[in-house]
């Protein structure tokens, strides 16, 4: 039987099975590393980098930019 891993996860999947990852919602909402600057700035600080990912309370170009892949 042959398998393929999800490379987002990690997690062992059988042939042409979707991941049940795909499926979860991303947001910065809730986050531990979303935090907030004041003014609806919201910055975050996952990878080391502040990058700020809400503007006066909406979604910035780097909204979940710690998820995206490089």
């Amino acid at each position: 039987m042959t398998y393929k891993t999800c490379p987002k996860c990690g997690e062992n999947l059988d042939a042409g099975e979707r991941c049940g990852c795909e499926d979860v919602e991303l947001t910065c909402e809730g986050c531990s590393h979303c935090l907030p600057i004041g003014e609806g700035d919201h910055v975050c600080d996952k990878n080391g980098v502040l990058v700020i990912v809400i503007v006066e309370y909406a979604p910035s170009e780097n909204y979940v930019y710690c998820r995206r892949e490089r």
